[in-house]
């Protein structure tokens, strides 16, 4: 028996085939997603729906003509981003992604200065809002907590505020909304006559693929996707949909919110190009949230923590109860269970700056740069470290949620430590710290695993940078067998909507670590 997963990102798009009985990965095909459609709009950032789910099918279609034995689909990928679909269950608009920046374009209207109040009985960060982290949001539309006017909102003249239409949906729902959140865009698009008239229902982009796939005509959003559009209340376990009409717009466009692992219909392979599937269909799993994928493709059931770096960085950590704790980031996960999440804005990425001004220098002596740069600076960061004194080195280059001012800063220096590699240290030092911090505020009974995980090719191709977070976390870290997490994550979970797998046990134990 084997389960294909599929992950829609922003760049690329992957597909697996795995071993339903064994959890051995088979094989990974990767596509790049081509599909940005440009705009005359600066703040615009769209896809063509159509051209990713065709890229899906054509991997699904590949795995069906070589396998006979396919017994669950599973989709994941970019969350917070929207498409329109109509009666019929097809795309009638552009992919709205994660990076769209209408929500913080400022509103016609001039607005008097008034608090964002706190709805009861929330479920978006700190408890309650929900804010992204950097590989799904990006750096924009960060709104504080708090009886206070949001951070993305301009004072005008005689005190009024010209809010941005983000800040403004925070103000009315007192929800904290971000731009890029699926319903932030809509209520922009709501305002501007842009909801297309043939609309009936708007989802992600993984829930159009597995509505598609599955052949079905109005979409069924798991939870874990669902709370990534903003206005979800996540103790009622469904979108907020008083707040949605009180900011109006159309409740009715709202779909529909699964909680359990579950399908949202079959694959019916084509008879004649597929005579071995005749007769039988294939259970599509609803689309699961892409951080959540991760986690139940990294995580057994003997850890909690999996700390992810690329080109953001996170640390999530599994709870059974919503926690509060600052800069943290509630998710619902399985079972009525959540993820605590704390996302760095900057993450791998600050590593990359490090490559870029070694770049730079290199350019400017007019030599090449050579193709192993990474490995060279792992090897001086490497030498650095056993110096008795090193730099220190914040890396929030690009702020924080909290506090989107926040620059970044080097302290330290010597004669002793004025050289590249203790650069190159401070900076994966830093990097770790900053992920430890959100750590530390957690209840000391989300931390008593053994071990934690590590994901993502900033962390899983950086042997320094293990041993940084392994004696940082005074854990040992592990690595998983297989690279691509998320799609791994997506086909255990249809295993599971599917029947296949009756436990999250059971799933946990195909998961596999190197040595």
């Amino acid at each position: 028996m084997k389960a294909i997963g599929l992950d829609i990102g922003t760049t690329t798009v992957c597909g697996v085939l795995v071993d339903a009985k064994t959890g051995e990965l088979l094989d990974a095909k990767t596509l790049t997603n081509d599909s940005v459609i440009e705009s005359v709009h600066t703040y615009e950032r769209t896809q063509d729906a159509d051209k990713i789910l065709v890229k899906c099918k054509n991997i699904l279609e590949e795995y069906l003509s070589e396998q006979e034995d396919i017994v669950s689909i599973g989709v994941t990928g970019q969350m917070h981003g929207i498409v329109y679909v109509d009666e019929n269950g097809v795309a009638v608009s552009p992919l709205y992604t994660w990076q769209d920046g209408r929500g913080d374009l400022v509103c016609a209207d001039i607005q008097k200065k008034q608090p964002v109040v706190d709805s009861e009985g929330m479920g978006n960060t700190d408890t309650e809002s929900k804010v992204a982290d950097n590989s799904e949001m990006g750096d924009s539309g960060n709104i504080d907590s708090g009886n206070k006017v949001a951070d993305n909102a301009e004072t005008g003249e005689s005190g009024n505020v010209c809010m941005t239409y983000a800040a403004e949906l925070s103000k009315i729902t007192g929800y904290h909304m971000a731009s890029g959140f699926g319903l932030t865009t809509n209520y922009y698009n709501t305002k501007h006559g842009l909801v297309p008239e043939e609309a009936k229902s708007f989802c992600t982009i993984p829930d159009y693929v597995a509505m598609s796939l599955a052949g079905e005509k109005r979409p069924k959003m798991h939870q874990t996707m669902a709370a990534s559009l903003g206005l979800y209340n996540m103790k009622a376990g469904d979108f907020d949909r008083t707040s949605v009409e009180k900011a109006g717009m159309n409740p009715e466009l709202l779909p529909e919110v699964a909680t359990t692992s579950t399908i949202c219909g079959a694959y019916t392979a084509d008879m004649e190009k597929y005579p071995t599937y005749a007769g039988k269909t294939i259970p599509v799993a609803v689309a699961f949230g892409d951080n959540q994928a991760s986690f139940l493709g990294s995580v057994n059931q003997d850890c909690k923590v999996l700390l992810n770096v690329g080109t953001g960085g996170q640390v999530s950590v599994y709870s059974e109860e919503l926690v509060k704790a600052d800069g943290i980031e509630c998710r619902p996960y399985l079972k009525g269970s959540y993820l605590m999440a704390g996302s760095s804005l900057c993450g791998g990425y600050s590593y990359n700056l490090v490559k870029r001004f070694f770049e730079e220098i290199y350019a400017l002596a007019g030599v090449g740069c050579p193709k192993d740069i990474y490995s060279i600076m792992n090897r001086i960061a490497g030498e650095a470290a056993e110096k008795e004194k090193t730099l220190t080195v914040d890396t929030r280059f690009n702020g924080s949620r909290e506090n989107p001012a926040l620059t970044g800063s080097i302290t330290g220096l010597t004669v002793d430590t004025f050289h590249p590699g203790d650069l190159a240290y401070g900076v994966l030092r830093g990097l770790c710290e900053e992920l430890y911090q959100f750590y530390n505020v957690l209840p000391e009974n989300l931390k008593d695993g053994s071990h934690f995980v590590g994901s993502g090719n900033g962390i899983r191709k950086n042997p320094l940078l293990q041993k940084i977070a392994s004696d940082r976390f005074r854990m040992k870290l592990r690595i998983p067998k297989y690279a691509e997490e998320a799609a791994y994550g997506a086909v255990l979970f249809s295993l599971l909507a599917s029947g296949e797998r009756e436990t999250l046990e059971d799933v946990q134990r195909l998961i596999r670590y190197e040595a």
